[in-house]
């Protein structure tokens, strides 16, 4: 008998929870652009008062379904990955809704993906559009080459940071070399021009102020102008040649290989073992060769270049942060290939050449 009556006792226990719940709720889903049904998207069911949640899966056709539900009030929400996650809907499950609750199969519900603008901006009432998905796998492709070039960079610029603060701390132990007029050999300065009429009489003139034996220096006007920039530098050489420096105007009509072509044109005239070259806007200091050469003794060494400066880098946001970059590789990128030993770049300007260095690579490539 005993028995028999704890039976009874879970057979009423089980029937009166079972008449607390709704058997079935039940709706479908498709995607807002396509129209096509949602496959495996997660969805749950969460109790707005207990905050209890029941997770399930849409079949194939965007079908779902959460069994024996209790009653009470509730938010059907998307939470897969793939979805844009929002609330579908807020329902009430009460004894009218014993055996299920249905929503309208004809307005299934609808949602987004989180990526369509890329993937699925082609697609239409259900159809895929092959080009649009094409096209995205290729952009991310890209996106993604692009991403390790970015990587391998960010790792080769931290080895040159590394070598850098390292050389930091050797460089107060070196020596530096010392500049004797005696022994320091014959220099050419180039100053490659085009249509610098504000510029170019500052340039010469700071460049014949350089402190450097005089029967050691040669200055070399690159003149490719089509202004009046011609006669103000002519003008300008004139006056520098009067004080008895050695200075040419190497005036062109023809500016081919532009930049690189007249420095090119213009080797067969140098006088000098060395080479400096400064654009127009520059403005070094009187003992720039004196602070250069002496790095020459060294017969390995083919190409010295100086750190730039700023004239105007307070000037405005964009000039402190174009001088911020190139401080940065200046300091770091040049000095970080320095400590290395590895070939660091000329930058065009600011430099000095040994012209065996530039006749063994062939010239300048025009």
């Amino acid at each position: 008998m005993p028995k028999i009556s704890l039976l009874l006792f879970v057979i009423f226990i089980s029937n009166f929870f079972n008449a607390q719940t709704t058997k079935v709720v039940r709706g479908r889903i498709v995607d807002q652009k396509t129209e096509r049904p949602v496959e495996e998207a997660e969805l749950t069911l969460q109790n707005i008062q207990s905050k209890k949640v029941y997770l399930i899966e849409t079949t194939d056709n965007g079908d779902f379904e959460f069994k024996n539900i209790p009653y009470g009030s509730y938010k059907l929400k998307i939470t897969d990955k793939d979805y844009q996650n929002k609330v579908l809907n807020k329902l009430t499950l009460t004894e009218e809704h014993h055996d299920n609750y249905t929503f309208d199969i004809k307005r299934p519900f609808t949602v987004s993906l989180k990526v369509t603008w890329m993937f699925n901006w082609g697609d239409f009432r259900g159809k895929e559009h092959y080009w649009s998905h094409f096209t995205a796998k290729v952009i991310l492709i890209i996106y993604g080459f692009c991403l390790l070039m970015i990587f391998f960079y960010s790792v080769l610029q931290l080895s040159l940071s590394i070598a850098y603060a390292k050389n930091r701390k050797k460089k107060t132990l070196e020596t530096k070399p010392v500049f004797n007029p005696e022994t320091t050999p014959k220099v050419t300065i180039q100053l490659p021009m085009y249509n610098e009429m504000y510029v170019a009489e500052r340039i010469i003139q700071q460049i014949s102020e350089f402190e450097y034996p005089r029967d050691k220096f040669q200055i070399q006007v690159l003149d490719d102008s089509t202004d009046e920039t011609k006669d103000i530098i002519a003008t300008k050489v004139a006056e520098v040649a009067a004080r008895g420096i050695n200075i040419q105007h190497v005036h062109r009509i023809d500016r081919t290989g532009y930049k690189a072509g007249a420095l090119d044109a213009a080797m067969n005239q140098v006088e000098g073992e060395f080479i400096g070259i400064f654009d127009s806007d520059f403005m070094p200091e009187k003992d720039f060769l004196q602070k250069t050469m002496p790095y020459f003794q060294d017969p390995t060494i083919g190409v010295v270049q100086t750190r730039w400066g700023h004239i105007n880098k307070d000037y405005s946001l964009l000039t402190e942060l174009q001088a911020f970059g190139l401080n940065g590789h200046f300091a770091i990128e040049q000095g970080g290939r320095t400590a290395a030993g590895h070939f660091i770049n000329f930058n065009g300007t600011g430099g000095i050449w040994r012209k065996q260095c530039i006749e063994d690579a062939g010239g300048w490539e025009q």
